[in-house]
């Protein structure tokens, strides 16, 4: 990964609370959409396929503002009309 980049994706109830030790988000079977959300896209971990992610909503969220999804989990939402923005320096 070269820079940060900015992706939009549908935010999912069960994304509310990333799990505390991990950071981890699923799509759980009872979630629903709650609207759409940007969040920065700011590092990848190959070895366990996640995507990290900066949420706007402070310290407070996930681990010190962060969280994370599988791989597939984003590949999902992106193929559910999400998108990916490249800052341009």
């Amino acid at each position: 990964m070269l820079r940060p980049v900015i992706t939009g994706i549908s935010w999912c109830s069960s994304f509310d609370h990333p799990d505390p030790t991990t950071g981890l988000v699923t799509i759980a079977a009872d979630a629903t959409v709650r609207g759409g959300h940007e969040v920065v896209v700011d590092g990848i971990d190959a070895e366990h396929q996640l995507v990290w992610f900066w949420n706007s909503w402070g310290t407070g969220f996930g681990q010190g503002g962060r969280f994370c999804m599988s791989y597939a989990t984003w590949d999902q939402l992106l193929s559910e009309q999400g998108d990916v923005t490249v800052p341009l320096p």
